[in-house]
């Protein structure tokens, strides 16, 4: 859960501005992409190999869902 108690509709669209707005989620997307080096192995599937979570998505996570 990511709050205490049920937000409204008008709270929800405030995370959801502050997270695209402040917090710049993609703001090096571009430079990732064009640096971005695909195998000749793996040109017909694709994958995750590897998630980084800043530490401020630790603190709107459940307790119990923080085995790392």
């Amino acid at each position: 859960m990511l709050s205490e108690s049920k937000l409204n509709k008008d709270q929800v669209l405030n995370r959801i501005k502050e997270f695209y707005l402040k917090d710049d989620p993609f703001a090096d997307l571009d430079k990732r992409i064009n640096e971005f080096n695909i195998k000749r192995k793996y040109d017909t599937r694709i994958g995750i190999s590897k998630v980084n979570i800043e530490d401020i998505a630790f603190n709107e996570m459940p307790s119990d869902s923080k085995n790392y």
